[in-house]
């Protein structure tokens, strides 16, 4: 009996290696590696947000554009009307050339 009470007594002065504080500092901080199917969803994940930015940064740059086309179609249109005008005789209408040309002036003043 005095043989098995010693061996449990050894035991339990020494501590067991899953008790040790090194064992759990290093288990914590490890990582768990991914397995090659895992990498592989990760990877499909991130190609099909990337192609999602893309798609919405394209249709953002051409609403843009589409507007600036219609801005621009809009103000060139009034020029034209503006510009197009003409007097009973046939003649064109000096007064909304002069208008016009002194708007170019004022925008293309110096800084």
């Amino acid at each position: 009996m005095l043989r098995k009470e010693k061996q449990k007594q050894r035991h339990e002065d020494c501590p067991a290696p899953s008790t040790l504080s090194d064992d759990t500092d290093t288990s914590i901080t490890k990582k768990k590696k991914m397995s090659s199917l895992q990498k592989a969803i990760r990877e499909q994940k991130l190609e099909i947000m990337e192609k999602k930015q893309n798609k919405e940064k394209l249709q953002q740059k051409k609403m843009e554009q589409k507007q600036a086309l219609l801005q621009y179609q809009e103000r060139k249109l009034q020029r034209q009307k503006k510009l197009s005008r003409r007097t009973v005789r046939g003649q064109p209408r000096m007064a909304q050339q002069m208008e016009h040309l002194l708007q170019q002036l004022q925008s293309k003043k110096p800084p």
